[in-house]
């Protein structure tokens, strides 16, 4: 399955493993149902994006690499999108209102699209937190309190999870790495209120997608 961070309002993609994208022109038939993240992003309202960029990879080709990365990074919302003049989209952009400094999309631009029906939200898993335990032992600039829920990977930190289930209520990655490293097996991440990136990222060891779902829940 494709891999992403399903909160309030914005869905991202952030393991770029097999994920497939489709056009903008099709989006107005789109189902949650079947499980599947077909973009790079979704934004429910306006969105943007203040610099970097997007692109797409088969991970069965071999380790992520930028100079022959392909062009299903695209981006979709169901309001205004606004990029970054220096913001680089390997894909297709589509815009339930107006587009701005579109320059750098390589694909379709498209505005006033059909609106794409809101992600399904899931109820938060029940008994808590994830325990303190179940993390390890924190490696410097990680910081995690069990009784909030919050995760903090700081700059040039790496968390390795190797189990198959957390629940956090916010993860916030601001210049360091969450690498999932537990054999293969599928695992299930759940995020109650906010994920946040900054100069951070989401890794696995394997060069291959992550046998796992991140899911918003409330």
């Amino acid at each position: 399955m494709n891999t992403c961070f399903r909160l309030p309002r914005v869905v991202f993609l952030v393991s770029f493993g097999l994920a497939a994208a489709v056009s903008s022109a099709t989006a107005q038939s789109f189902s949650w149902a079947n499980g599947l993240f077909p973009w790079a992003v979704f934004g429910q309202q306006s969105s943007s994006m203040g610099g970097g960029g997007t692109d797409s990879w088969d991970s069965r080709l071999g380790p992520y690499n930028p100079a022959t990365a392909g062009s299903n990074g695209d981006l979709v919302s169901n309001g205004d999108w606004t990029l970054n003049n220096s913001t680089i989209v390997k894909g297709d952009l589509s815009a339930g209102g107006n587009a701005f400094n579109t320059a750098g999309v390589t694909g379709t631009v498209t505005t006033h699209a059909p609106q794409v029906p809101a992600p399904p939200v899931i109820a938060c898993p029940k008994g808590g937190y994830t325990p303190k335990a179940s993390l390890g032992t924190l490696p410097p600039g990680v910081s995690y309190s069990a009784s909030s829920g919050a995760l903090t990977v700081g700059t040039g930190a790496n968390l390795i999870l190797t189990g198959v289930f957390y629940y956090f209520s916010s993860v916030t990655l601001s210049g360091g790495t969450l690498t999932l490293n537990n054999g293969g097996r599928h695992a299930d991440i759940y995020v109650s209120v906010d994920l946040t990136i900054t100069g951070g990222s989401v890794l696995n060891t394997a060069a291959r997608r992550w046998t796992c779902r991140r899911r918003r829940c409330s």
